[in-house]
């Protein structure tokens, strides 16, 4: 078969084929968007068993998936249990009928480009108790979130020579993120900024969190964007 233009307004574009562009432009990464309603936020409560979903929209495998719905999408959970809430995409299901909303132990992490049919994109873990939600961490991944840093609430580790510290952020304990630094475009500032950066030499992501390591502890303010 001729190469295709998928440009072409006379050539079919296969569902595969759209989503195999979205997702090598977005770097091959899933999140959900900011800023775009209520962010796929999950509203639970320590006296039920009964969480949300917000509506919003996010990418899976370059696979637009949105909920502009007024309907509720909801679950209940399990008593005195814990897992994830995601947003499911499952090629093994009827058309119109991939999509899902769900409570798992385990996140799927299917390529939907290649060979894999099931993929998770995790919006938060939580635990149960008889009534309720008794703890729930947001591990939503928007398509770019940051952290500030300062000369504050580093803690001296010994055993590693260096100092660390944790900070909130939407990331997972399975999450590879590039960290960068904003920098001023006074000259000198950056060049400041530049330097103090410098004394992190590595991070750590867990759920929920990340931590930083650094061989000096910072002097001045930074605005850390993380980027997955």
């Amino acid at each position: 078969m001729a190469l295709k233009a998928m440009a072409d307004n006379n050539i079919p574009i296969p569902v595969r084929s759209d989503a195999v562009l979205y997702d090598a432009l977005a770097g091959k990464v899933d999140f959900v968007f900011k800023n775009i309603d209520e962010e796929f936020a999950i509203t639970y409560s320590e006296s039920s068993l009964k969480v949300k979903l917000g509506t919003g929209g996010c990418l899976i495998c370059g696979r637009h998936v949105f909920n502009d719905s007024t309907d509720e999408i909801s679950l209940v959970l399990s008593p005195n249990d814990s897992g994830y809430l995601v947003i499911k995409y499952d090629l093994t299901q009827s058309a119109g009928h991939e999509v899902s909303f769900k409570a798992v132990s385990a996140l799927e992490t299917g390529d939907l480009n290649n060979t894999g049919t099931k993929k998770d994109l995790v919006l938060g873990k939580y635990t149960t108790n008889e009534n309720g939600v008794s703890q729930y961490t947001d591990l939503r991944s928007m398509r770019s979130n940051t952290v500030t840093i300062n000369g504050e609430g580093w803690t001296n580790d010994e055993s590693l020579g260096a100092y660390t510290i944790r900070k909130q952020a939407s990331v997972s304990a399975i999450d590879e993120p590039v960290l960068d630094v904003i920098v001023p475009k006074k000259y000198s500032e950056a060049q400041t900024v530049q330097s103090e950066w410098g004394k992190i030499y590595n991070a750590e992501t867990y759920d929920g969190e990340i931590c930083f390591y650094a061989n000096e502890v910072p002097t001045i303010e930074m605005t850390v964007v993380i980027k997955k």
